[in-house]
C-alpha cells in the first residue's frame, strides 16, 4: 500500500492534514473524455434551470451528482478506494424520494434550541441581515429604524421590509439557541466592524452569493 492510501487510513487526529498530504504526494490528472461528460452535465442541469417544482430541482441535483460520481471512478485509484461512495448514497437517496421513501441521511435532525426550523438559505439571510442592521447600530450609530431600512433597501431582491428585518433581528436576539441566534451572534462577533459601511455592504454581498439559481 502506498503511504498516500496509509495517510488516508488515519482518521484521527490530523485527518484534513493526512488527506492534503495524499493529495500533494499523488497528484491526479483526469482524462479529457471524463471532463468532458462532467461540462455536458453542467450544461444539461443549466439547460432546465427554468422548469420548477421538487422533482426537476432533484432531477438537476441528481444529475450533477451522478456527473461528479462518473469523474471521480474515472480515476482507478480514486475508484478503487471507493472515493465516489457517499456521492452515490447521496443520489440513491434523492431517488428514493421520487419513490415516496425518505433515506435516513435526508430525515430531518430533531433540535430542541427553540424557535422555528429553517433551511440553510433562509437561516442565512435572517441572521445575517439581522447582523447588519445590528452592527450598523452598534458601529455606525445608526438608529434602529435607520439601519433596518438600509437593510432593505439593499436586499430588495428579496422583496423584504425594515420591518421584516426588524423581526429577524427581534428573533435571533430572543432565541440565542436557534440555528439564526447562533449565525447572527456568530456574524457579529466574527466580522471586523472597522469600517461599518463598508462592512455591510460586504456581507450584503456576501448574501447574494448565497442566493439560489434563479429558475
Amino acid at each position: 500500500m502506498s503511504n498516500a492510501k496509509t495517510l488516508l487510513e488515519t482518521l484521527w487526529p490530523g485527518l484534513p492534514e493526512a488527506a492534503l498530504a495524499a493529495a500533494t504526494e499523488e497528484p491526479t490528472e483526469l482524462t479529457s473524455a471524463a471532463i468532458a461528460r462532467f461540462e455536458a452535465a453542467l450544461f444539461e442541469a443549466h439547460a432546465t434551470r427554468t422548469e420548477r417544482g421538487p422533482t426537476w430541482d432533484r432531477y438537476r441535483a441528481n444529475l450533477l451528482l451522478r456527473a461528479c460520481i462518473e469523474l471521480i471512478s474515472s480515476n482507478p485509484t480514486w475508484h478503487e478506494l471507493k472515493f465516489e461512495a457517499p456521492l452515490a448514497e447521496l443520489s440513491a437517496a434523492l431517488n428514493d424520494l421520487e419513490r415516496g421513501f425518505v433515506a435516513p441521511m435526508l430525515k430531518p435532525k430533531r433540535l430542541n434550541r427553540g424557535g422555528r426550523p429553517a433551511s440553510f438559505y433562509n437561516a442565512a439571510v435572517r441572521a445575517h441581515a439581522a447582523a447588519i442592521m445590528g452592527g450598523l447600530m452598534e458601529h455606525a450609530g445608526m438608529p434602529q429604524h435607520k439601519s433596518a431600512e438600509w437593510v432593505a433597501e439593499r436586499l430588495r431582491w428579496h422583496n423584504v421590509t425594515w420591518k421584516t428585518i426588524t423581526a429577524w433581528r427581534k428573533e435571533a436576539r430572543e432565541l440565542p439557541g436557534s440555528d439564526v441566534g447562533q449565525r447572527y451572534d456568530l456574524t457579529l462577533k466574527r466580522t471586523d466592524w472597522n469600517d461599518p459601511l463598508e462592512c455591510a455592504l460586504r456581507l450584503v454581498s456576501n448574501l447574494q452569493s448565497l442566493a439560489p439559481p434563479e429558475k
